[in-house]
C-alpha cells in the first residue's frame, strides 16, 4: 500500500471548522468538515480512488479509515453518535457489485465506535455519472435524488455523513438538504478526498 507520506493529508481534523469541506457545503450548517486528504487529476489520491471505485480494491477504504480514525479520535472535541454514508442507487450497485463508500464508512463507525446505519438515505433516482458535468449540471443532475427512511433514530443525534470524493458538493449538498428536510440538525461530513 501507499506510504501515507506520499498522499497531501488535509489536516482538517485540526481545523474542522470553516475549511473548504464548509465552503463548498456552505448552504448547510455542518457541525465538521472532514476529508482526509487532497484530490488532484492525475494524482496519487485518484489513483487510489479509481482502484477503489472500479477495480475492486475495498481495503483502500479501510486502509484510509484506519489511519484518518486515530487522528479524528485525538482530536475532535464533539462525538458522533451515528455515521451513515452516500448511497448508490439499487442499478448501479447491482452493476458495480459494492458500494466502494460502505468499508471505509463501517471501518471508521468501528473506530468511533458509534452506530453504523448505512441505509439512512435512500437513492430513489438512478443518475447519470456526475463525472463530466460542470457544477451547475451536477446540482441539477442530483435534485431531489435522496429521501430519508426512519427518522425515529435520527432525531438528536450527531450524524456522520460519509462519501469518497467531494468536488462540487452536488451530492452531497442533496444528501444534506434530504436529512435536514427529515428534521437532522446536527450533520457532519467525511469524506477520503477533496478536490480543490
Amino acid at each position: 500500500m501507499m506510504c501515507e507520506l506520499e498522499l497531501p493529508i488535509t489536516r482538517y481534523h485540526l481545523v474542522p471548522r470553516g475549511n473548504l469541506v464548509h465552503e463548498k457545503l456552505s448552504l448547510h450548517r455542518l457541525t465538521y468538515g472532514l476529508a482526509y486528504c487532497f484530490f488532484h487529476k492525475e494524482g496519487r489520491v485518484q489513483q487510489l480512488i479509481h482502484h477503489l471505485k472500479y477495480n475492486h480494491k475495498q481495503g483502500i477504504g479501510k486502509w484510509i479509515a484506519d489511519r484518518y480514525a486515530a487522528f479524528m479520535i485525538q482530536e475532535l472535541e464533539e462525538k458522533f453518535d451515528i455515521v451513515s454514508m452516500v448511497p448508490l442507487h439499487p442499478k448501479k450497485l447491482k452493476k458495480r457489485g459494492y458500494n466502494q463508500v460502505k468499508l471505509f464508512a463501517k471501518t471508521m463507525a468501528d473506530h468511533l465506535e458509534v452506530t453504523f446505519l448505512p441505509d439512512i438515505l435512500k437513492r430513489t433516482q438512478h443518475t447519470d455519472t456526475q463525472t463530466r458535468k460542470n457544477r451547475k449540471e451536477r446540482a441539477a443532475n442530483m435534485e431531489g435524488v435522496f429521501q430519508v427512511g426512519t427518522m425515529t433514530t435520527l432525531l438528536d443525534k450527531h450524524i456522520l455523513l460519509v462519501d469518497d470524493v467531494l468536488t462540487t458538493g452536488a451530492t452531497l449538498s442533496a444528501c444534506l438538504t434530504a436529512l435536514e428536510s427529515a428534521g437532522c440538525t446536527k450533520i457532519s461530513v467525511l469524506v477520503m478526498a477533496l478536490a480543490r
